[in-house]
């Protein structure tokens, strides 16, 4: 955790941990991915530098399920588009699941197909 909160109550007090936040970014952050590029998908710990995190990850077709915070395609082609979501988890912490970041992957557009 990154930030605690202590809360006073009557006589007593309450210390509440607040979890790290998980991000997936793209690498590159494109809006568009055309066949055959290389994407990374990565997720990120907000203030979870400090400890051993394991990661978790949802993703549309994800054919195998890394444990660690990045994920490389390699040639995307179509089935790779998608949507991503990830979280951590350590001994003691788990957080909640990132907002999902969808990926989209396209033919590439060639001078044939634009000159029909």
């Amino acid at each position: 955790c990154s930030v605690f909160v202590l809360q006073r109550f009557c006589f007593a007090a309450f210390l509440f941990c607040i979890p790290d936040e998980a991000t997936v970014t793209l690498q590159p952050n494109w809006p568009l991915i055309y066949r055959g590029e290389t994407i990374t998908v990565r997720c990120e710990i907000q203030g979870g530098g400090r400890t051993e995190w394991t990661y978790e990850w949802k993703a549309d077709k994800l054919d195998r399920r890394p444990t660690h915070n990045e994920y490389r395609i390699t040639a995307a082609t179509e089935s790779d588009s998608g949507k991503y979501s990830c979280r951590g988890r350590n001994d003691y912490l788990l957080t909640e699941w990132s907002k999902v970041v969808t990926l989209t992957v396209s033919v590439n557009i060639t001078a044939d197909m634009l000159s029909n």
